[in-house]
């Protein structure tokens, strides 16, 4: 049986933190430039948002030095 997503497209931004997000909120060329556009290629009342962290293990074959990432997100366990 095939679960297939009910929607036909998806967009993906990656911030090296969370202040890098909010400042990208409060940045008014995003403000003037994007915000409402959303409604030109999206149901917002459809729409919806995932929230989590990319960690690399392996990089070039290579294993990552694991001291890189000296804190988990709280309630996560390694």
């Amino acid at each position: 049986m095939a679960r297939v997503a009910d929607f036909d497209c998806f967009s993906q931004v990656i911030f090296k933190s969370v202040d890098d997000y909010k400042r990208m909120k409060d940045d008014s060329w995003y403000k003037e430039h994007l915000v409402g556009n959303h409604e030109n290629f999206a149901d917002a009342k459809r729409s919806s948002m995932t929230i989590g962290w990319v960690e690399e293990y392996i990089r070039g074959g290579e294993v990552v030095d694991a001291s890189v990432y000296s804190r988990t997100p709280r309630g996560s366990k390694r």
